[in-house]
């Protein structure tokens, strides 16, 4: 028995129980299918994750299992560069007793908390704190497919769609291509929750009780703090929309005053769910301001007509999931220039049938419902495609800080419903209906269309080869090509199969006259069936072991830095890529995370490259202020990129990487007696970058120290011992000969504050990113420590958010009893 029908038969076996609660039975369905979805990984010993890929990186690849062949999905990096690690870096700071904020590993140090896509009190997240990692991962890929096959269920049985409607807008939407390949990023965990949303509001709208809206607020705060506030954004916007047709749904019934008087709990909704995540927005918020992200989408420029048009061929994708090729098929560059992730939008070719059924020919008890959802779902599509016209609404302030291929999670998410009132429809038509017949009859041209145009596009690969290899992304991928688009190729024509078979069970529905209830269930299973085939293989499942063991070349550096010669490390070409090193605990200068602006800034001067817009390495070795940084480490596979003026020593090499020792490093912490000011950042980096200037003895400030600095008596020196080092803690007791400042060479951000002697002093900003204090002659124990500006009042917002969350609940459901018990 395949998967695809067991999951169906399980799911409909629970769900027909009549002792068990309906909403108990849908829980536990989903729950089931979920179960058997990653039954590889939950009962036998493997990971939800993509982590096969770090043993494509060089400092990985001498312990690269036996008949490795490359990552399954090399398009997954995400994960793997931050996602893991950063629960790796909050697992450590837990360790020590400390609430994770600061990621000492990346960027010379960098927030951790307060980016948001952390998640670090998401509450899933906050569950798997209590199991090892690799079972946390698989609980969260578990609890994520569950709540939103359950979320979904409940909404469409709220709105009125019968069960096998319900069920199939449940399967679509948690099976679905768009939550297929983001459930492992906190986008997916942030859409899992969309339909609880939407039926909170639509429950308040329709009872009118208020408690409802502690519920919309504990939804809203819960994906707020999922991590992803871009996608937060986008489905309230369309929790907006919903909300405005709900209300002159009630119109009629109520009256004009009593409707509009439900805006109150709509909004307060809304507004406790903004109070119970601020202990996350607040530091958030500071978070942004201190980067260059929010300016450099300001200043995107406007889709030109030819990206439109790139745009709107991803449509093709809605039947040909695969035309412009697949990461999980070995092949991660596209066909065509899309991404692959961004762009899918395939939910099915059954539920895509239904979808236009309803459309195209509702009866009036559901006519409005279903054009509602249409229009929401294309109004959003045409966003995510830059329609002219639409566009503008994407230069709007706020809205030109959405990546606007977002917007398709809509889009998705109003096809499932509409799939829903389809199958319900269908199984209510007569076996003589014209409307099964234009059903059979589209549906033939789909299954032909998406069999002629991968054929055709073999023809012409195999025909006029020379005429295309003129377009560089043809040429760079001409045999992947040919081999995706071969009729031996079976994964590029499944959805022509799965069309061809949906045609032959509607002959059968005609003929034969199977029941309303067999044809549903056939519906289902094939559904499934497709769904699985399309999006089983895109996160890989793989053993426990390959999540980041230890290697041979980690072992390297902890041995060396056993000896107490300690420092950063530094990848060139990826070959240790930026946040593959938190896991080991080296601290990196690179990064997979949106910098500061001032440390963007010192990187690039320093001959970093942005690869994205969050993301720093280092193609070459920039000596002079690596060594400011205290690089110890290199790690390269490529000697090249090592100049040969640099005094590297090699200390391990294999036929992947070479590991080299900067003996010129300076210490972390240090004390300097003379200091120049520059207001002018461009200014200071410029003089960084001089060789005249003496990166050891002397500071580049933006403003004057507190007092003036002195030069040591001949003979006297001074000296500074870093004696704990914890993630927001750095102790160092300074023997200063004269006074002079500590230089610490961490990154500056606010929240940094220091002591002296318990005695709370300025931290200055010196050499552009990096900390300073100023210290008195003697010895004294200088205290870095950090404190997310803003966490106590997002901490006092969450708690006044609690309370009257708690408060609502309590009163709507006393009330709900009161009116029971009176018979109301």
């Amino acid at each position: 028995m395949g998967k695809g029908n067991l999951i169906t038969r399980a799911t409909l076996a629970l769900a027909s129980v009549r002792c068990i609660p309906e909403p108990i039975a849908a829980a536990l369905s989903m729950l089931a299918l979920s179960c058997a979805y990653y039954a590889a990984a939950i009962f036998g010993g493997r990971i939800i994750a993509p982590v096969d890929f770090i043993f494509y990186l060089n400092f990985f690849s001498a312990d690269m299992p036996t008949g490795y062949a490359g990552p399954a999905n090399a398009l997954l990096t995400d994960p793997i560069l931050k996602f893991i690690p950063w629960q790796y870096a909050a697992r450590y700071a837990l360790g020590q007793g400390q609430m994770p904020l600061w990621n000492p590993y990346i960027y010379a140090g960098a927030p951790l908390f307060a980016n948001g896509e952390s998640a670090l009190l998401y509450p899933v997240q906050m569950l798997g704190y209590l199991l090892p990692l690799p079972w946390a991962l698989n609980l969260s890929a578990v609890i994520h497919m569950s709540v939103a096959g359950l979320g979904m269920y409940v909404l469409t049985r709220a709105l009125n769609l019968r069960r096998l409607g319900a069920t199939l807008a449940a399967i679509s939407f948690m099976l679905g291509g768009s939550l297929t390949v983001w459930r492992i990023y906190p986008l997916g965990m942030v859409y899992a929750w969309m339909p609880l949303v939407f039926l909170f509001s639509h429950r308040l709208i329709s009872t009118g009780y208020w408690h409802y809206a502690s519920l919309i607020g504990l939804t809203v705060a819960t994906q707020i703090l999922a991590g992803h506030h871009q996608t937060v954004f986008i489905e309230l916007l369309a929790w907006g929309f919903f909300c405005v047709y709900r209300l002159r749904e009630e119109w009629p019934k109520r009256g004009l005053w009593p409707t509009l008087w439900l805006l109150v709990p709509l909004g307060g909704g809304l507004f406790l769910g903004v109070l119970l995540a601020g202990v996350q927005l607040v530091p958030f918020y500071e978070w942004l301001q201190q980067g260059a992200e929010v300016q450099r989408r300001l200043q995107l420029a406007p889709t030109n007509w030819l990206e439109f048009l790139i745009e709107l061929a991803s449509l093709a994708l809605l039947v040909l999931p695969n035309l412009y090729g697949n990461p999980s098929w070995g092949m991660p560059n596209s066909f065509f220039r899309s991404n692959f992730i961004e762009q899918t939008i395939y939910m099915g070719l059954v539920p895509l049938c239904l979808a236009l059924m309803a459309l195209i020919g509702s009866p009036p008890p559901t006519r409005r419902r279903v054009h509602f959802f249409a229009a929401l779902g294309v109004g959003c599509l045409l966003l995510a495609l830059h329609v002219p016209g639409f566009d503008l609404i994407n230069r709007l302030p706020i809205f030109n800080l959405v990546a606007t291929p977002r917007y398709r999670l809509v889009f998705s998410f109003c096809l499932a419903i509409l799939a829903g009132f389809g199958l319900d429809q269908l199984v209510g038509l007569p076996t003589g209906s014209q409307r099964l017949s234009s059903l059979r009859r589209g549906t033939a041209v789909l299954a032909l269309g998406a069999a002629v145009i991968p054929l055709s596009a073999f023809w012409v690969l195999r025909v006029q080869p020379p005429a295309l290899m003129v377009w560089q992304r043809i040429h760079d991928n001409y045999a992947s090509m040919l081999q995706a688009f071969s009729p031996s190729y079976g994964a590029m024509y499944i959805p022509a199969g799965f069309a061809a078979i949906l045609v032959g069970v509607i002959i059968l529905r005609q003929r034969v006259r199977i029941g309303g209830g067999t044809l549903g269930i056939l519906l289902i299973t094939l559904t499934v069936a497709d769904l699985v085939i399309f999006g089983y293989s895109f996160t890989p499942i793989v053993p426990q072991t390959y999540l980041f063991p230890p290697t041979r070349t980690s072992r390297v550096i902890d041995q060396i830095q056993a000896t107490g010669t300690t420092g950063r490390v530094l990848s060139l070409n990826d070959d240790l890529a930026p946040g593959t090193n938190i896991p080991y605990r080296f601290a990196d200068i690179g990064g997979s995370e949106f910098p500061s602006l001032y440390y963007q800034q010192f990187a690039l001067a320093m001959g970093g490259q942005m690869t994205g817009p969050a993301r720093i390495k280092f193609p070459v070795y920039p000596s002079r202020l690596a060594n400011l940084l205290g690089v110890r480490f290199v790690v390269s596979s490529v000697p090249q990129t090592v100049p040969t003026a640099a005094r590297l020593h090699p200390v391990f090499h294999n036929d992947w990487v070479l590991i080299y020792e900067n003996p010129d490093a300076l210490p972390r912490a240090r004390i300097v007696h003379t200091a120049e000011v520059y207001p002018d950042d461009q200014g200071a980096l410029q003089r960084l970058r001089s060789d005249s200037f003496d990166l050891r003895d002397s500071v580049i400030l933006n403003e004057l120290p507190p007092f003036a600095l002195q030069r040591p008596p001949t003979g006297r020196y001074s000296e500074a011992t870093i004696v704990e080092d914890r993630p927001q803690l750095v102790r160092v007791v300074v023997h200063a000969a004269a006074a002079g400042l500590l230089v610490l060479a961490d990154s500056y951000y606010p929240g940094w504050q220091a002591t002296v002697d318990t005695r709370p002093v300025p931290v200055l900003r010196a050499d552009h990113a990096l900390r300073a204090v100023a210290v008195p002659a003697g010895t004294h124990e200088v205290v870095f420590r950090y404190q997310v500006n803003g966490l106590v009042i997002g901490v006092g917002l969450t708690a006044l958010g609690l309370m009257l969350t708690m408060t609502g609940l309590v009163w709507g459901y006393y009330r709900c009893w009161l009116e029971r018990r009176r018979g109301v």
